[in-house]
């Protein structure tokens, strides 16, 4: 049995012609039918194709672009930025920033860096008379700031004007040392102070406007973690009561010194480096 597929606005003509079909002419009436089809169904598919214009195609084009760069950037920004750039290049520009670091630090002689002298005076009761003391801790030395690294990938994010890539740097095995002497009463004894800082945990960020030719600039550089300082002091002999007194004036002396000092002394020439090269836009 021949299908009849009628289209709105061509019903009545097909059905009519059906009608019309006797037995006799019926497979002239069926080819009839067929051909009264495509001639709609070419009429239908031609009612419906539209070509835009050049100017139109420009238009659709950068409402679409627009879009498109709107969705993939809020995904991008979530990225790190070796998922993003081919050969994890900033990854590379920051690591390579890091060895210029180790290179200054090694050139200057800046491993193990110079601590400042630590004095202590203290006094002790004895038989109702009070007697005075004084500690000296001097020729420290800090050791580490060599090994600054990188500690996980760095991460990207964009605007419409800007790239900011962030990253956590670390200090590995820092080691300290001192010596000095302690004087109280007839005692005159030579100390020695060693200790170690098992890590150093720094955060920072650059931004550097996306245009070619243009340099980054160092926007926060901070300590996020800075590990428990273990000292051991040796040589006290009589005078261990002052041991309390050395090691938390020592420790604090340190920090100040990694927290200021060393800490400036990474973050500025990291800043002197960025402005000299460019991130790879």
């Amino acid at each position: 049995m021949f299908k009849k597929i009628i289209f709105k606005n061509e019903a009545p003509f097909i059905a009519r012609k059906w009608k019309d079909c006797d037995e006799e002419y019926q497979e002239d009436g069926q080819r009839e039918c067929q051909e009264s089809e495509k001639k709609f169904q070419t009429k239908l598919i031609a009612s419906f194709c539209y070509f835009p214009s050049n100017s139109d195609l420009l238009s659709l084009q950068g409402e679409l672009n627009k879009s498109l760069l709107k969705v993939i950037n809020k995904h991008l920004m979530k990225l790190p930025i070796t998922s993003i750039i081919p050969g994890s290049s900033a990854n590379e520009y920051v690591d390579q920033i890091l060895t210029n670091v180790q290179n200054y630090v090694k050139d200057n002689n800046l491993d193990p860096m110079v601590l400042p002298d630590y004095k202590s005076n203290f006094t002790k009761e004895i038989m109702y008379v009070t007697f005075n003391g004084e500690a000296k801790m001097y020729d420290g030395r800090l050791w580490g700031i060599s090994t600054i690294h990188r500690t996980d990938e760095c991460e990207l994010n964009t605007t419409r004007t800007t790239i900011t890539v962030s990253a956590h740097l670390g200090l590995n095995d820092l080691k300290l040392y001192y010596k000095g002497h302690a004087k109280f009463m007839s005692f005159g004894p030579t100390i020695t102070a060693g200790g170690n800082i098992k890590k150093v945990d720094f955060y920072f960020k650059i931004q550097q406007t996306n245009k070619k030719g243009e340099k980054p600039d160092l926007k926060e550089f901070e300590i996020i973690e800075l590990s428990t300082i273990w000292i051991q002091l040796s040589g006290l002999g009589p005078l261990t009561w002052i041991l309390k007194w050395l090691l938390t004036g020592i420790s604090k002396l340190v920090e100040d010194f990694i927290v200021e000092k060393m800490t400036n002394t990474i973050k500025e020439y990291m800043a002197n480096e960025f402005e000299k090269y460019s991130f790879p836009v």
